[in-house]
């Protein structure tokens, strides 16, 4: 299946790799990031990016799932 027409784009800017910073274009997103102890870091305030990849992931999931069941008139708890 081809994407004739792109609908929505989205774009972050990192810098400073996993202790650094991220912010998408529309500046909702700012974000200070860390890395967790258990992948060789400090485990600092910020958030780290599997939490941020994580956390989009299951939000499209669950969009996925509610377009899904509404087309075959699936109730979803």
């Amino acid at each position: 299946m081809a994407i004739d027409k792109a609908v929505y784009t989205a774009t972050s800017t990192s810098t400073g790799g996993r202790t650094g910073t991220t912010k998408s274009s529309d500046g909702r997103i700012a974000l200070q990031l860390s890395t967790p102890k258990e992948l060789g870091g400090d485990s600092g305030p910020g958030t780290n990016p599997e939490q941020l990849l994580a956390s989009g992931y299951s939000a499209c999931f669950i969009g996925a799932m509610k377009a899904v069941s509404m087309r075959q008139k699936i109730a979803l708890p």
